[in-house]
């Protein structure tokens, strides 16, 4: 088991944050804390504890949708995962990415959690629910999921970090430059092998 590692958080504290993680069990799990309702949880079924190859994450929330199971979708690889946990957002729920909160990649607000694996690329998209389509493809060659370039609107309060910048990992290469701030990393910490530059 690779224990608990936040991939996204937003929030104030422990008792109000929405984040996407993997859970202490393995499993990817899209969580919602609000201290004022019950907690929205939805989580795979399948436990990630493979350590050696990529993955692809998206995390396509709009709760805004009539319909509950199409509020989150949780997608590895271009498949959407088969879910253990489904306790959906109630509709028009406001959650707190996006939110004038702390936002923080490969940690939790608290900076607990933290990621202990590569990112080669996070986008927030605001204010579209993307299908997985929009960031990869199957390989006709191959079968495989490999990266696409995301062509997409990123919204308002999005952002992408492709983490090109070893003195900057928090650069925004997006046109909108929401900068996060870097905490606790070296230009040792780059690594240059990613999904598209093996």
């Amino acid at each position: 088991n690779i224990g608990q590692m936040n991939i996204l958080a937003a929030g104030a504290d422990d008792s109000n944050m929405t984040r996407l993680e993997f859970n202490a069990s393995g499993n990817l799990e899209y969580e919602h804390i609000d201290a004022t309702v019950a907690t929205d949880r939805v989580n795979s079924t399948a436990v990630y504890r493979d350590t050696t190859g990529w993955m692809h994450v998206v995390c396509a929330v709009d709760t805004t949708d009539g319909t509950e199971a199409n509020r989150v979708r949780l997608y590895v690889n271009g498949v959407e995962v088969v879910y253990s946990t489904a306790n959906y957002p109630v509709q028009n729920v406001d959650t707190d990415v996006g939110a004038a909160v702390e936002h923080t990649v490969g940690a939790s607000p608290q900076n607990l959690e933290g990621f202990d694996g590569y990112m080669a690329e996070t986008i927030y998209v605001d204010g579209t629910q993307e299908d997985p389509t929009a960031f990869g493809e199957f390989s006709d060659d191959t079968g495989e999921w490999v990266p696409v370039q995301y062509t997409g609107t990123i919204g308002t309060n999005g952002w992408r970090l492709d983490y090109s910048n070893s003195s900057n990992f928090g650069e925004d290469q997006s046109v909108n430059g929401n900068d996060l701030t870097d905490t606790a990393f070296t230009t040792n910490d780059q690594v240059l092998d990613t999904p598209s530059n093996n």
